[in-house]
């Protein structure tokens, strides 16, 4: 059973499924013992898994139906999300607060860079001196908590498409004027802004302000999610809603027919099979009843050249030693899933 083993092994090399000679080369020594087999088929399988999970070939197949290197697809939104309602399973993000995403590591470096920059204090945005102007609002805050020149004297916003803009750097400026508050409609003031982020008034061009969104903080930020087709997301909110509320993918479908989760799924039924594969081959080297463990050990001490009748007692002791241990464990395993299954 190992020669016919290591025919198919050499026979896969020669195929160019995987590269495996490695792994031929490992069964040589165990050809002149007693080994079933099922060791060889366990480790051949774990090798070849773990290199194409690690090394996605077989979704490199998947690049026929599905794109990369353009954006992020939406693989899920999370039901309590506040982005359920604006963003859908399939849409295709580009960018997010100025950012450009092309791989999932983007995702993460553009979300970290803007809580960065807004750490370091780049957190306003450039907003042409017209613009500024015609939202211009006479507005003095009573507490350090009126945050809103949008707002009633209630305290409630009567234009939910508007924020509360405030020119960085108070006074007058000589060509600019003086930027002060403005209630400014928030899609033009992304769509006209000319840098991602700014922190005075020289970041910008010559005819634009710096302006800070009066109600953004630390933990609430205003960012623009572009889509591929469609109009900007606008999420003014906590960046860990973001983070948490959606599931990305790199594969984005060419077509309605293929679903942009499948990438997902099939690289993690690889990475579990490639996992299993590894715990039966190390199960099946321990030195018990019936597994190729017993024999391997036995040919060791066959090697050490061990009087027999000690070599004979060392084998039993350990074969029945690590039999009860395994048996105990896996009794153990089963009592702990069934009190869990059923408290």
């Amino acid at each position: 059973q190992v020669l016919s083993c290591r025919r198919v092994c050499c026979s896969m090399c020669t195929a160019g499924v995987g590269k495996v000679s490695w792994v031929y080369a490992c069964f040589k020594p165990l050809s002149r013992s007693r080994t079933k087999g099922w060791w060889c088929w366990s480790t051949n399988i774990k090798a070849t898994l773990c290199r194409e999970s690690h090394f996605p070939q077989p979704l490199g197949l998947l690049l026929l139906a599905y794109d990369r290197g353009d954006g992020l697809a939406v693989a899920d939104v999370a039901p309590q999300s506040p982005l359920r309602e604006s963003l859908a399973d399939g849409d295709v993000i580009t960018s997010i607060d100025f950012c450009t995403l092309q791989n999932g590591k983007d995702w993460m470096r553009c979300l970290n860079q803007s809580h960065v920059m807004y750490q370091t204090g780049r957190t306003g945005l450039c907003v042409p001196s017209a613009l500024m102007a015609s939202g211009h609002v006479s507005w003095t805050p009573r507490h350090p908590s009126d945050l809103d020149c949008c707002a009633d004297s209630a305290g409630h916003s009567y234009l939910s498409s508007h924020l509360c803009f405030q020119a960085a750097g108070q006074g007058a400026h000589p060509t600019r004027g003086d930027g002060g508050f403005s209630c400014l409609p928030v899609r033009q003031v992304i769509a006209t802004s000319a840098v991602r982020r700014c922190s005075q008034l020289s970041d910008c061009n010559s005819d634009h302000f710096c302006a800070n969104i009066t109600a953004e903080s630390l933990s609430t930020r205003l960012l623009a999610i572009n889509r591929k087709d469609g109009w900007p997301v606008l999420f003014f909110g906590s960046m860990g809603d973001v983070y948490r509320g959606l599931t990305l993918s790199e594969y984005v479908p060419r077509s309605e027919m293929v679903h942009v989760a499948w990438p997902a799924v099939i690289d993690t039924s690889l990475r579990y099979l490639s996992s299993i594969s590894a715990a039966f081959a190390v199960l099946n080297m321990l030195p018990t009843f019936s597994m190729d463990g017993e024999f391997a050990f036995g040919s060791l001490l066959r090697a050490l050249e061990l009087d027999e009748g000690l070599r004979e007692r060392v084998e039993a002791v350990t074969t029945k030693t690590c039999g009860a241990l395994l048996s105990t464990t896996l009794v153990a395993e089963f009592i702990k899933l069934w009190f869990r299954r059923w408290p």
